[in-house]
């Protein structure tokens, strides 16, 4: 079977709402995939650090974004180095889905950063950013 991906577009605020195919068992296909994952070792103490970051080289449409770690931390979206979104973990991790995908407009960086507030541990982090172009 030929994928042939097609963008929707909400037509209340002309946003991408969705790209995919509908498969022959009648469920949504879309080519998300695993754009980038790293770790970042021995974190200081209310040190804000990246994780992992993309460089859009084309408008970049990303579905999933997941943090994990050693202990409670703050996880922190950034594009082009503008604060975007702060969540809290749970449990030891933060995960984002987004329904509607994110578009990262080409040329920009995305960064999943991490704080952790105990002091005297030096902890690890890893991310994970799925989506696709």
């Amino acid at each position: 079977m030929t994928c042939n991906y097609t963008p929707i577009l909400n037509p209340f605020t002309g946003r991408l709402q969705l790209i995919g195919q509908i498969s022959s068992s009648g469920t949504m296909v879309t080519p998300a995939e695993v754009l980038a994952k790293s770790s970042a070792s021995n974190v200081p103490a209310d040190t804000r650090t990246t994780v992992v970051t993309i460089t859009a080289s084309v408008d970049t449409y990303v579905t999933k974004i997941v943090g994990s770690g050693e202990d409670h931390a703050q996880w922190i979206l950034v594009v082009d180095t503008v604060d975007q979104n702060f969540k809290n973990s749970d449990d030891y991790g933060r995960e984002w889905n987004f329904t509607n995908p994110w578009k990262i407009q080409a040329g920009s960086v995305l960064d999943l950063k991490v704080e952790h507030p105990i002091d005297g541990e030096q902890l690890d982090f890893a991310g994970t950013i799925w989506g696709y172009t």
